[in-house]
């Protein structure tokens, strides 16, 4: 996994189909699904993440099962449900490490209350208790 999959770390070419990610020092190894709910629930405001985060986490289910991942909806939902524990811990400690900015405040306090508002939504806390 990517580890800080956002926006501010993709580069788009002029066809928009190309994108490259950049900001590996966080990679690792874990849940997939880390990277898309940190992406989905940091990076949308909450009404547009209700609107469209279920028909996009089945299309990252689609683009899986193109490369022969074997992973249902309902097992990626669960995935993408557990895995938004980890959008609160990348903004906090980005929000920790990195040198202070009026932009990156602002930044680091939307993700923060985008992400415990997609916890709220999906009662997310429940499955680490």
């Amino acid at each position: 996994m990517h580890g800080d999959y956002r926006l501010d770390n993709l580069l788009y070419r002029e066809d928009p189909a190309e994108c490259i990610a950049v900001d590996w020092q966080t990679a690792g190894a874990g849940v997939g699904g880390n990277d898309l709910a940190y992406f989905i629930s940091t990076g949308l405001d909450p009404q547009l993440r209700r609107c469209a985060e279920r028909e996009l986490v089945e299309a990252y289910g689609q683009r899986l099962r193109n490369y022969g991942v074997n992973r249902d909806d309902a097992e990626l939902w669960d995935d993408y449900r557990f895995a938004l524990g980890h959008g609160v811990t990348v903004t906090v400690l980005g929000a920790v490490v990195a040198s202070r900015t009026e932009r990156g405040d602002d930044m680091f306090m939307a993700m923060a209350s985008r992400v415990c508002a997609a916890i709220r939504d999906h009662d997310a806390l429940a499955l680490y208790i």
